[in-house]
Parts: structure tokens; C-alpha cells; sequence
């Protein structure tokens, strides 16, 4: 991989071979995360963003820096630097209240996503019939989150590049695991949480107005799960939380030597010895480190069904 720091008035510098590396990126986080410790032999300029390149010189990670700190002991000198991807741009600043009235993606991404640097949004850009009021206190990221939910059906991701993507595409292909032909791994952990799953929801649409809606996951009941919650919510949210709760009752954990691309929301399947062939998952989230027990990845899958 290749580590690149860029000063404020835009000059790249090369940061050379990292002591220690941890990168992550988990679809229920935003912003993902990055921490490096560098050898120091002079002082660095000042950095206000962060870039890291695969070994094919693609762009893996682009974000901003939230601390660089250069710690010099008798044992010799190096930078510790760490840093979130773009989305942070928008998770840190505070959203001006106001109101939309019949808003679209681009107008929303021109006041609320431009101003902090992104390249462009993608998605749908019709206009749609709804008056969005933006609350004081809510972030800019809450802004696309809420409009993207509601008028897209989809949740929004910015990019390394600087997009913002509102068009829910998932990455195409299978990440095949297998120590005979596929990608290999060194430990596998298959983890069942019956705790995290819900069989029902009754909904009231505002407070105080009855729960007269009432959702199923028949998936949960034949399992014998029984677990209610009340909740004030549209039908769409209701059905949202059932599937997120049915996503985080199943998971498989894969120790990957060496750095494995893994784009979150890809198909994942994992044949083994003991496990048999198991298919019906993506991928939720992956940690690449990088220190003295050398390269590895770990890799989470999560149910979709």
C-alpha cells in the first residue's frame, strides 16, 4: 500500500512505510477509520488529509486528518496519525435549520455536501412532493441520511473520492472464501445472536395516536424468537428495523492473511471443512492491520436473508 498525507494548501506528501497500520470500514459507521504509526526521521508539514492506495495504486481510503502527533524517545522517532474518511465532513458540521419545499438531491447536496469539499452527488434527482424541515441540531450527514431514507429508499455513502452515492447500488460479484480455491483464511468464527432479533413491531404514527400498525418477521417466529417492541415509526422504518435486526443476529468472522479487498455490501460465500457451503451473505464491515505479526484482514459477513 501506499500512505499519502496533504498539507492545507494542497501539496502531497509521501509517507513512507508504515511501523503499524489499522484501516476500518463498517456499513453501520459513516465514517471509517484510519490510524498509522510512521517512522520520523524530519518533521512533517502540517496535514489536513489522508490518502491510501491499494498495491494496484486505486484509491482504498481518502479522509481527513484528526490528529498527528510526532513522539520522539531514546528508542528513535515516529508520527502517530489519525484520521476518518470524507464522511466526517459532514458528521462534524451542524446543519443550518431551514426549510425544503419539494427538495431534490442535488439541491440538498449544493448547500449541505459541496460546501465541505465533495465532488458531486449521485442518485435519483427528480424533485419530490415533501417538505423537508432540517431541526436545529441535526448534522449535514443527518440531512442526506433522512432525505435518502424517505424519498430514495436507500442509505446514502460517500465515497474515497469524494462522492456522495445515493443510488444503492451493492458492488457486483462473490467474495469466495475456501482454503481449496477461494480466498483463504485462518480462522473462522460463526457467531448467532437470537438476542438481536425482533418477531414483531407495533407502530403508532405520532406519539400519543395508538399502535395500530403491527409487523411480522416470520423468519424470527418460525425460530422461535418472541420479542415485541413498541415504536413510533412510518411502515418503511418499521419493516427497516426488523431487517436490521435480522442482519445482526448472524455473522461470520473471517481471519484473512494479507490485505483482502472486501467493498461493503458485496456477496460474500464460504465454503469449509466443518461449516459446509454457506451463501446468503455481504459484507458488513472489515479491520486491515498491519504491525509486527505482519498483514492480515478480518472480514465480516452478515445475513441477508
Amino acid at each position: 500500500m501506499r500512505y499519502e498525507g496533504i498539507t492545507p494548501s494542497g501539496d502531497r506528501i509521501e509517507l513512507g512505510i508504515p511501523l503499524k497500520v489499522r484501516l476500518s470500514m463498517e456499513e453501520d459507521a459513516p465514517a471509517h477509520g484510519f490510524s498509522g504509526v510512521f517512522p520520523l526521521k524530519a518533521p512533517f508539514p502540517e496535514l489536513r488529509f489522508l490518502s491510501v492506495y491499494d498495491d494496484q495504486d486505486a484509491l482504498l481510503f481518502g479522509g481527513i486528518v484528526d490528529s498527528l502527533q510526532e513522539q520522539i524517545t531514546s528508542g528513535g522517532a515516529v508520527m502517530k496519525l489519525e484520521g476518518r474518511s470524507k464522511a466526517a465532513l459532514l458528521l462534524d458540521n451542524e446543519a443550518q435549520p431551514q426549510t425544503y419545499v419539494n427538495p431534490s438531491l442535488g439541491q440538498l447536496f449544493a448547500h449541505h455536501g459541496a460546501p465541505y469539499g465533495l465532488q458531486k452527488a449521485v442518485g435519483k434527482s427528480s424533485q419530490f412532493y415533501w417538505t423537508y424541515v432540517i431541526r436545529k441540531g441535526i448534522s449535514e450527514w443527518q440531512v442526506f441520511w433522512e432525505f435518502c431514507l424517505y424519498c430514495l429508499g436507500v442509505e446514502p455513502k460517500v465515497t474515497p473520492e469524494g462522492i456522495l452515492d445515493a443510488t444503492g447500488k451493492k458492488p457486483e460479484g462473490v467474495l469466495y472464501f475456501s482454503n481449496d480455491g477461494g480466498i483463504p483464511y485462518t480462522a473462522l468464527r460463526h457467531q448467532r445472536f437470537p438476542c438481536k432479533q425482533l418477531s414483531q413491531l407495533w407502530m403508532q404514527d405520532a406519539l400519543g395516536e395508538g399502535y395500530n400498525t403491527n409487523l411480522l418477521d416470520l423468519w424470527a417466529i418460525r425460530s422461535g424468537i418472541q420479542r415485541t417492541r413498541y415504536v413510533t415509526a412510518a411502515n418503511w422504518q418499521g419493516r427497516r428495523k426488523l431487517k436490521k435486526a435480522r442482519r445482526q443476529s448472524d455473522a461470520l468472522v473471517l481471519e484473512c492473511p494479507g490485505f483482502v479487498s472486501a467493498p461493503l455490501g458485496m456477496a460474500g460465500a464460504v465454503t469449509d471443512g466443518m461449516l459446509g457451503t454457506v451463501s446468503n451473505y455481504s459484507v458488513a464491515g472489515w479491520v486491515y492491520t498491519l504491525d509486527k505479526q505482519g498483514e492480515r484482514t478480518t472480514i465480516t459477513l452478515k445475513t441477508d436473508l
